[in-house]
């Protein structure tokens, strides 16, 4: 297994393309976990999976069972944290890469409700990490369990992001090799509605529903001079040529039994 970049969160297992793995969240298939995720590919800059809400992961390189849509490369499972024994749990983080907070409780009839949230902080205070811009991304995911009864159990998962970032190179950087800027902004959400049905203790029955869309906007021109201001090239170009226009919105919708 190894990292294609360190520009991003691509995860390249037994030589396989980023897009021959499948992420699979409590059992619900998602098509892409990233935040500014690349085209042709599952990665992008950072994940919108706020790490407290992971309980567990499980990575199964080669053939899946018949559960899940076949892949080549991989199989990559997450299962987000359990309640326990305790009626609620609370947590807020704060670090580079933004802050989030967790909140979970029990519910009647052995429920319960799971939400986490994630927001970027760079943005507040640079306008720049390196690549002559900064990404500014948001995201939330939300699970509700219900039983009520002792053969049937009713799942609601939610996973969603928005992701944006602009990229305006400046001629008094020495290190800009680009005349392109370039305007970003992303959305993506999965939503899924598992039942599940005891018929006895050794056969079961499990109906999953689920819609993923995905949006993308995105605007590239390329620079043609730079005003100038008191003799100085200042970052504001003169004129703009378009160079590239992208609006795009896929859906895909899933029924599993």
């Amino acid at each position: 297994m190894a990292w294609s970049s360190d520009l991003s969160n691509d995860v390249l297992v037994r030589n396989g393309h980023p897009e021959e793995k499948l992420f699979v969240i409590d059992g619900v298939e998602f098509p892409g976990i990233s935040h500014l995720a690349l085209p042709g590919t599952t990665g992008g800059f950072t994940s919108m999976i706020d790490s407290t809400a992971i309980g567990s992961m499980e990575m199964r390189p080669g053939v899946v069972d018949a559960s899940y849509s076949s892949r080549l490369s991989s199989l990559i499972e997450l299962r987000t944290r359990q309640l326990g024994e305790a009626p609620e749990k609370r947590s807020v983080t704060l670090g580079i890469s933004g802050i989030g907070g967790l909140y979970q409780r029990a519910l009647p009839k052995s429920g319960t409700l799971l939400v986490s949230a994630h927001r970027s902080i760079l943005n507040l205070v640079t306008n720049d990490i390196g690549i002559d811009g900064v990404p500014i991304y948001s995201n939330l995911l939300a699970r509700v369990e219900l039983a009520p009864d002792s053969r049937d159990s009713l799942t609601i998962l939610s996973l969603g992001g928005t992701d944006s970032i602009r990229i305006t190179p400046c001629p008094d950087n020495q290190d800009v090799t680009s005349i392109y800027q370039t305007q970003y902004r992303g959305w993506r959400d999965t939503g899924a509605l598992t039942w599940k049905h005891s018929f006895d203790a050794k056969i079961a029955s499990e109906l999953t529903a689920e819609y993923s869309i995905a949006q993308q906007n995105i605007g590239q021109q390329q620079h043609v001079g730079y005003l100038i201001v008191k003799g100085q090239n200042t970052c504001t170009p003169a004129t703009t040529i378009p160079t590239y226009i992208e609006n795009s919105r896929n859906g895909l919708p899933r029924v599993n039994f």
